[in-house]
């Protein structure tokens, strides 16, 4: 009853609030934490809960991410576009794959061929990240890696925040972090040249910050034209040492198309409008870039749906 009732509670606060500023007053945040604490008895170390047909299962402490799967909303427009996405692809990579979400989202759409990589660079998330592919049944379909990704192979050090979500390169981007650790690290272009796993078709970037870099170790492979969702957080990747100029250089020297997922829309954008947000808001927000005119239709048709529903 308690977790029912903390569930629904989170869900009504997100309807209410979503769109406007009230849902980033730190008053708002802290309300929800403590909604989430009731649901999920504070003292368990592990919290299991359903989201879009998938069995996940996150540590209980977490509010950057587990407590939205837990309410039902994480990146809503996001997961439902790249679960599309996925069953119109081959082979996927998940750059910052975190507890699974994403992996476990694309493996179950691939095709019984198809093939997913995953790179997780923090040993308690990975735990969690293979876990989570187990219990859904999609780790044989799935490459887990237990490395960073960047501009070239070596290693990183990475800031171990608070929340599972807030893990980064740069200390100012990893809230509330007490440790740090050396991280083994490849780029994309030298993995993909060591393995044989054909042209990726999507591929999702999610590394609080450090995505320039990634974009930058990838030349090569965005040459393929591979449907991106990348995160796009002007302050983050600063923090990490990367101008967010040279982020919308290589995203828009790449790609024709280029779409925004923001405040539970997508919609076609210009670099102008993508400069004008991170301005704005001082926020981040996720990018879709893409050549494949399949992949272009299915993000349209999105749009056009969530539209028409008002």
């Amino acid at each position: 009853m308690r977790r029912q009732i903390a569930r629904q509670t989170l869900k009504v606060s997100r309807k209410l609030f979503r769109r406007t500023q009230v849902q980033h007053l730190s008053m708002i945040k802290s309300i929800q934490k403590k909604v989430y604490e009731f649901g999920c008895a504070a003292n368990q170390a592990d919290v299991a809960t359903m989201y879009r047909g998938l069995s996940l299962t996150g540590p209980a402490r977490d509010f950057s991410i587990v407590h939205q799967l837990f309410a039902g909303y994480y990146e809503e427009v996001e997961v439902a576009l790249f679960e599309r996405l996925a069953a119109d692809s081959e082979t996927i990579i998940d750059i910052g794959a975190n507890i699974g979400l994403y992996s476990c989202v694309g493996a179950k759409e691939l095709p019984e061929n198809g093939r997913l990589i995953a790179f997780e660079p923090i040993p308690e998330n990975v735990a969690y990240l293979r876990r989570n592919l187990l219990r859904n049944g999609h780790l044989e379909k799935v490459s887990v890696e237990a490395m960073a990704v960047g501009e070239h192979p070596g290693t990183v050090t990475m800031y171990l925040a608070e929340g599972i979500g807030h893990h980064s390169a740069a200390a100012e981007n990893a809230v509330g972090w007490s440790t740090s650790t050396s991280i083994p690290m490849t780029s994309l272009d030298s993995y993909l040249s060591h393995h044989t796993i054909g042209r990726p078709d999507l591929i999702k970037i999610d590394a609080e910050g450090y995505d320039g870099f990634v974009l930058r170790g990838a030349q090569e492979t965005l040459r393929l034209s591979p449907t991106l969702l990348v995160e796009y957080n002007p302050h983050a990747l600063m923090n990490c040492g990367f101008q967010p100029d040279e982020f919308l250089d290589i995203l828009f020297t790449h790609y024709e198309h280029v779409f925004l997922a923001h405040q539970l829309r997508v919609r076609s954008c210009t670099r102008q409008e993508v400069e004008r947000l991170g301005t704005r808001e001082g926020l981040g927000a996720n990018l879709l870039a893409t050549n494949d005119d399949g992949h272009r239709r299915i993000i349209k048709a999105a749009d056009n749906a969530r539209s028409n529903r008002g």
